[in-house]
C-alpha cells in the first residue's frame, strides 16, 4: 500500500505481481504507471497516515500518543523534517557537528564469491571534529562484527562470505561518532555459483536457462511444466533492470539495451521464487 506518497522527480509506479495486488491511494507524480489499483491520483486523502489511523482504530488514541510526536498528529511533520534535513538528532533540530566519513579499503568493489580469494575486511572511518565511537559491519542488515579502535580490520569472515548462497547480498559498514552522528557505506556480494551443467546451461529441477554467458542477448528459459511465470533481471546494486511475464513453458529474449556485466536472473511462478542464478552478459 502506497498512501499519500508524492514523487517529485519522476513517475510513480505501482505494479500488480502475479497472485497479488498493490495499491496507490492519494499519490502524485509526473505520471503514473503499473497495473496496480489506483485511487485519488494527484490528490492526498484523509487520514494523512493510514498507519496511525489503523493504530487508533485498534488500540485507541493513547496508543498513537505513545509512538508519535505532536507534529505528526498536527501535520507539521513535513516542515520539521525539512528543517532537520536528515542530519544529527531530530529532537535537537539538526546537525550535531560534522558527519563522520566511512569507506571500504578492502573490498573496494563488488565481491564475486566464485573468484574472491578471501582476506580481511578493512574499513576507513574518520571524524573531522571528534572521534569515532564504533564501526559496525553487517551482511544483509545483520550485525556480524563491531570494532571501536582504528585500524578497523575485521578478520575471520572469509568462510562466512564464501558460504553465502547464490543471490546478491550486501556488506555494509556503519560508523558512529562521539556526537551520535552516523554514516554508512555498502558493497554488493555476489554469492556462490549455482549448479552448472556446462558453461552454457544452467539447469534445475524446474527449468533450463541458456546460453550463459549471454553473448547475443537471445536468452531462453524453458520450464518443466506449463504455467504462468514472471521474472526479473537485477544488477549488482540491487536495481531491477528488466521484468518479464510469460505463459506456457518457454520465454525468449531480454532487454537489448542492457550493458555487459554480471546480473542476477530471478524466475518465479504464482506461489514462489523458483530460481536465482548469476547471468553474465558479454
Amino acid at each position: 500500500m502506497f498512501w499519500n506518497i508524492d514523487s517529485y522527480g519522476g513517475e510513480f509506479r505501482v505494479d500488480s505481481p502475479l497472485g497479488s495486488m498493490n495499491w496507490g491511494i492519494g499519490c502524485s507524480g509526473t505520471n503514473q504507471s503499473g497495473e496496480g489499483y489506483w485511487g485519488n491520483w494527484g490528490a492526498n486523502v484523509v487520514p494523512r497516515s493510514l498507519y496511525l489511523q489503523q493504530l487508533e482504530d485498534r488500540l485507541g488514541g493513547s496508543a498513537v500518543d505513545n509512538v508519535v510526536i505532536p507534529g505528526q498528529k498536527s501535520g507539521e511533520i513535513y516542515d520539521l523534517l525539512a528543517a532537520w534535513g536528515g542530519q544529527g538528532d531530530f529532537s535537537d533540530g539538526g546537525f550535531q557537528g560534522a558527519m563522520p566519513s566511512v569507506n571500504f579499503i578492502n573490498p573496494t568493489s563488488t565481491i564475486d564469491v566464485s573468484t574472491w580469494g578471501g582476506g580481511d575486511i578493512q574499513v576507513e572511518a574518520t571524524d573531522s571534529d571528534g572521534t569515532i565511537q564504533s564501526v559496525k559491519l553487517l551482511i544483509n542488515g545483520e550485525l556480524i562484527a563491531t570494532d571501536d579502535q582504528a585500524p578497523y580490520i575485521f578478520t575471520d569472515l572469509t568462510a562466512t562470505i564464501h558460504d553465502l548462497p547464490h543471490i546478491v547480498h550486501y556488506l555494509q559498514a556503519i560508523v558512529t561518532d562521539n556526537d551520535g552522528n552516523t554514516n554508512s557505506i555498502r558493497v554488493a556480494i555476489l554469492g556462490g555459483d549455482a549448479p552448472v551443467v556446462n558453461a552454457l546451461l544452467l539447469e534445475s529441477s524446474d527449468m533450463r536457462i541458456f546460453p550463459n554467458p549471454l553473448a547475443n542477448k537471445e536468452l531462453t528459459i524453458q520450464m518443466k511444466e506449463l504455467g504462468s511465470y514472471s521474472g526479473k533481471v537485477v544488477d549488482l546494486s540491487g536495481n531491477t533492470v528488466y521484468r518479464f511475464k510469460f505463459q506456457g513453458v518457454e520465454h525468449k529474449g531480454i532487454d537489448q539495451n542492457l550493458p555487459e556485466g554480471t546480473y542476477i536472473l530471478e524466475v518465479q511462478d504464482e506461489k514462489k521464487i523458483l530460481s536465482r542464478v548469476k547471468l553474465l552478459i558479454k
